[in-house]
């Protein structure tokens, strides 16, 4: 009877388990779907950004105003109006590029399809800011020799993007065309949700682990370091939080994303499924409860039946159990003493 009882509560123990298990995978699943979804469609943009990148270097004019530079400043300015003729817009159909702007190095200028032709140094605080480098380590990412490579905004940029910076080039002439990720299309494209909040987060690394956006109130810098690109998901310690880490990966750009979820988003969604486990477990947890209690009284019967045969002695035991030990030593000591009286008495005969 015990086990009849202790059946119905292992059984609600181990659905519970189970239920958490069960919403764990499902959710993980498909948030790992999800995110390659939206990775896909960041794929596609970049892809139409190196295209462009393409496109520009197969105009003449683009060759033309990056092989000269800054003086004399007429044939500068009369390049620069070629190329702005020329110059196709580039347009993103998913909204994920929000702006781009072309680099010279050899005139140390930009150009903007909206803007037109800008000096560096001079538009640098009105224009550029805005990726929060200072104008020496702006300078220098756009004089990068890299083919491609992706950086995040400053700390302290007055906007936040994920820009891609591609090269572009004419012979030793060198320049680069710079996109602007908007990172507020990056969340909507990984379907993220509030329920997460506050602790749940995105965070974005480059090929090399270098953290290029977060939506995290910790630090996810060091992450990376700690479980690199992984598939599928696992679990986490982030600042002594609990969470389970899903990771999904755009190989072609060397993307990595990591969502993170706290662990008691899902207890939640396996209690209720585990309730509602209990619910229909609850007729048969009484049953088994009033069968037991049924064969706890049965069980007694022949034991009161065998007390009612012994002499009414008096007891210094109120275990029943107990008592019949004592009957039956006792009844064992009488037989003992009439054998040996009898013994006794058939000695005294034979005299």
């Amino acid at each position: 009877y015990v086990v009849m009882v202790a059946l119905p509560v292992l059984t609600c123990l181990t659905a519970y388990y189970q239920s958490l298990q069960f919403v764990i995978d499902r959710e993980m699943n498909s948030q790992a779907s999800l995110a390659q979804v939206g990775l896909e469609q960041v794929e596609l943009s970049l892809q139409g950004a190196d295209q462009y990148a393409a496109t520009l270097m197969s105009l003449q004019s683009f060759n033309s105003w990056l092989a000269v530079d800054a003086s004399p400043k007429n044939i500068l300015t009369s390049r620069m109006k070629a190329l702005l003729g020329s110059l196709p817009a580039f347009r993103d159909s998913s909204g994920l590029i929000s702006r781009s702007y072309i680099y010279s190095a050899s005139s140390d200028s930009i150009l903007d399809k909206n803007s037109g032709y800008l000096n560096l140094p001079l538009h640098y605080d009105k224009q550029f800011a805005l990726e929060g480098y200072d104008f020496d380590a702006w300078r220098a990412l756009l004089r990068d020799h890299r083919a491609a490579c992706f950086l995040p905004s400053a700390p302290d940029a007055r906007g936040r993007a994920v820009l891609y910076s591609r090269r572009v080039s004419y012979g030793v002439r060198q320049g680069r065309v710079v996109f602007y990720l908007d990172t507020a299309r990056l969340l909507e494209l990984f379907h993220r949700v509030n329920a997460y909040a506050p602790k749940g987060f995105l965070a974005l690394y480059d090929r090399d682990g270098a953290l290029l956006y977060t939506d995290a109130e910790t630090e996810a810098t060091a992450l990376f370091q700690q479980y690199g690109a992984f598939s599928g998901y696992t679990a986490a310690s982030v600042e002594g939080e609990n969470m389970l880490l899903c990771a999904a990966s755009l190989p072609a750009y060397g993307w990595t994303l990591y969502i993170a979820t706290p662990r008691a988003h899902f207890i939640e969604s396996a209690m209720q499924i585990s309730l509602g486990i209990l619910w229909r477990l609850l007729p048969l947890l009484l049953i088994s409860t009033l069968l037991a209690l049924l064969l706890l009284r049965n069980s007694h019967r022949p034991l009161r039946q065998a007390l009612n045969h012994l002499p009414n002695q008096q007891s210094q035991t109120l275990n029943p159990f107990k008592f019949v030990q004592q009957q039956v030593d006792l009844l064992a000591e009488t037989n003992r003493r009439q054998e040996q009286a009898l013994r006794e008495s058939r000695g005294e005969l034979r005299e």
